[in-house]
């Protein structure tokens, strides 16, 4: 039995680790950091840290503008 090998899997770095990567997965297996080009800082919360800060700044901006209304 005979083995299809391709030429040069195409591996990127882990910018958390270090590790190679193939370059088609979405995490690296190493230590599990999204792989993301668009990857921004709001993605990496979790939903329940966002939804509670945006509930506090929405108590926070009734607090300050129910005096004046």
């Amino acid at each position: 039995m005979e083995w299809e090998t391709d030429e040069e899997t195409e591996t990127v770095i882990c910018n958390n680790c270090g590790a190679d990567v193939y370059a088609d997965a979405d995490r690296c297996p190493a230590c599990g950091h999204y792989l993301l080009d668009d990857e921004s800082a709001a993605s990496s919360q979790p939903k329940w840290v966002i939804l509670t800060v945006g509930i506090l700044l929405t108590l926070f901006a009734y607090w300050v503008l129910a005096p004046l209304l």
